[in-house]
């Protein structure tokens, strides 16, 4: 599912914007539908983004806050059906979900 067809963004490859991902991660395991996840991410965008705003231009994606990352990881791991590895280990390996297990923890 994380394939990338170019390099990764230099800024979610920091340290910082990693420590950011896993500690959203961490408060969203309590969640165990994308239906539960979806409305924790409406509350948590609702304070993020101004009433009448624009949809995103593709180039402004890339720049997705560490929360916003921290939710789509943890739609994948649950569509995945398993918790996936540290944020650093799927960005540096391209492979902390893949189906063959690569980088995925079994801790809860």
């Amino acid at each position: 599912l994380l394939r990338r067809p170019t390099p990764t963004v230099a800024r979610w490859r920091a340290p910082g914007f990693a420590r950011q991902v896993d500690l959203v991660r961490a408060h969203l395991r309590v969640i165990h539908s994308h239906e539960a996840l979806a409305l924790s991410y409406s509350r948590e965008h609702f304070h993020v983004e101004p009433v009448g705003a624009r949809p995103p231009r593709p180039i402004s994606l890339l720049r997705r806050s560490a929360t916003d990352v921290a939710y789509a990881y943890r739609w994948m791991e649950l569509a995945m059906g398993h918790q996936g590895g540290p944020w650093l280990a799927v960005v540096d390996a391209g492979a902390g979900m893949s189906d063959a297990g690569a980088g995925v923890s079994t801790g809860a």
